[in-house]
């Protein structure tokens, strides 16, 4: 299974941000390949991740949730990761199966990245994992999901970027 992973700068980041996040996706499929059989066989996945700004994030979180605040990310699932449309006609390696997608804010991720000591680049990345993750149907209703999702994104970051400090959340 491929993933197929645009990358959309809506808000000025640094360009090396796009393999980065394109490179540790790949890792957190990887990862997660194993809990997700029925997609192992469904060709390609299809994902964007568009960068923005603080005002862009508020008005969707308020048009989306009902939360007239900012957030770091947000996620929109397009199918369920673990509902099959037919099996007996998967699609083609040329119609990636598209998953969703998740938009972060750039300013948000700034002060997050700040407070945790790790730079801007590794807290993008590590937000499109936990994005990306909510794609795949994970979700954290209390802590202990949370931190699962929290060292599935953290195990994907190291294989890429292993210099940066270990994030403390």
């Amino acid at each position: 299974m491929g993933m197929q992973i645009k990358v959309n700068l809506e808000h000025p980041a640094d360009p090396i941000i796009v393999p980065v996040i394109r490179s540790v996706l790949r890792s957190l499929l990887h990862t997660v390949a194993g809990e997700y059989p029925e997609l192992n066989d469904r060709g390609q996945l299809s994902v964007d991740i568009t960068l923005v700004d603080g005002e862009t994030i508020r008005e969707l979180n308020g048009r989306f949730r009902g939360k007239d605040e900012l957030t770091d990310v947000l996620a929109f699932p397009l199918l369920d990761a673990h509902q099959s449309d037919d099996p007996f006609s998967p699609p083609s390696a040329q119609e990636p199966r598209e998953l969703g997608d998740v938009v972060i804010s750039v300013p948000v991720a700034d002060e997050g990245a700040k407070a945790r000591g790790v730079s801007l680049v590794h807290e993008l990345a590590f937000l499109a994992c936990h994005g990306t993750l909510h794609l795949l149907g994970w979700d954290h209703p209390d802590d202990s999901s949370l931190e699962s999702m929290h060292q599935i994104s953290l195990d994907a970051l190291a294989t890429v970027l292993p210099e940066d400090p270990v994030l403390e959340l």
